[in-house]
């Protein structure tokens, strides 16, 4: 079968490989449809910690072509989308419901072969039926959980008023979590026309960084929510002034690991800001694939480019530019 396979960072080659066979509660997925995230750019540039040779990709759903012994709920046939993470279940944050914490962390396209192949085995836990969903919106579901983890964690309440720095698919996803929980008003930011477009075309105040810039007095102090979709710096450095005394920060964009970011503990006490971190997901996969069935979430708009497993190389170029929105990745069709 064809697979992209990352040997080490920056060597990616498409070559067959062999395909593997479901064992004890597994099961074996054609992979119809899979995202490109900024983590799969991350690991091709040995930025992020991963197994090499390493099979990318963990935004991926598909049908179901065969199953293992042992296996309930999931039948040849069945179209599901995978939720990449494996946790112990047995650490202190898996008994305390944090299993994206997990002290021994793994996850299908970083530590185990994902999804930019025509073929993936999963455990069946990790499995999801998606219904009617069309295998575009299955592989949107990852990143949907990850919002809503997100949002989850740090809240919404009826007529807040919310920045988003970011208007790439994830800040798009937020900003319309947002907007569903009851935000009064979501301002988009973001430095590329493109996706200044894209956000306005979704309903929301859709800024440029320099408009931001040149009427700053006009957002000072004025959101009760700030959240960084973008992992610049630059951007997290100057979210406290946006929000109002008793307002919160959520940094869900991934920053260089090395990067820091100078914070004044003074205004943090001062101004009662609460700051937090978002990190993968929990248990929001279903929610996730009820609020794409409802038709709740606009995905297609996030969508800008198509194409086969060999197009890798360009979508990766794509996310490195970033040109467009979202890329999907067909390994079991041509496109």
């Amino acid at each position: 079968m064809k697979a992209a396979v990352v040997n080490a960072p920056h060597e990616l080659v498409i070559t067959d490989i062999e395909e593997p066979r479901p064992g004890m509660g597994e099961i074996l997925v054609e992979v119809r449809a899979c995202g490109v995230c900024g983590t799969d750019l991350h690991i091709y540039d040995g930025q992020f910690p991963a197994k090499y040779p390493i099979v990318m990709g963990h935004e991926f759903c598909g049908v179901v072509v065969a199953v293992g012994d042992n296996v309930s709920q999931i039948s040849v046939g069945d179209k599901v989308a995978i939720q990449p993470n494996v946790s112990c279940g047995s650490c202190e944050l898996c008994r305390r419901g944090r299993p994206n914490l997990c002290q021994g962390l793994l996850a299908y396209g970083v530590h185990m072969h994902g999804g930019f192949a025509q073929m993936c085995i999963v455990r069946h836990e990790n499995a999801f039926h998606i219904g009617g969903l069309s295998f575009e919106a299955g592989a949107l579901v990852e990143p949907l959980a990850c919002c809503l983890h997100g949002i989850n964690l740090v809240g919404v309440n009826a007529g807040e008023r919310v920045i988003v720095f970011g208007a790439g698919p994830i800040g798009l996803l937020l900003a319309q979590l947002c907007r569903l929980r009851g935000a009064s008003e979501v301002v988009v930011v973001d430095v590329l026309e493109e996706r200044i477009h894209a956000s306005s075309s979704l309903g929301f105040v859709a800024l440029s960084s320099y408009e931001l810039n040149s009427k700053e007095a006009e957002h000072t102090h004025s959101y009760e929510l700030a959240i960084d979709a973008s992992g610049a710096t630059a951007v997290i450095e100057r979210m406290t002034r946006f929000v109002r005394d008793g307002g919160r920060l959520l940094i869900f964009g991934v920053a260089p690991l090395d990067a820091d970011v100078p914070i004044r503990p003074f205004e943090i006490y001062r101004r009662e800001l609460t700051l937090i971190g978002a990190f993968s997901l929990g248990y929001e996969f279903d929610s996730a694939i009820r609020l794409l069935s409802s038709g709740q979430i606009h995905y297609k708009p996030l969508i800008t480019h198509r194409m086969p497993l060999d197009g890798i190389h360009e979508a990766l170029e794509y996310k490195r530019r970033g040109v467009g929105l979202k890329a999907i990745v067909f390994p079991s069709d041509e496109v």
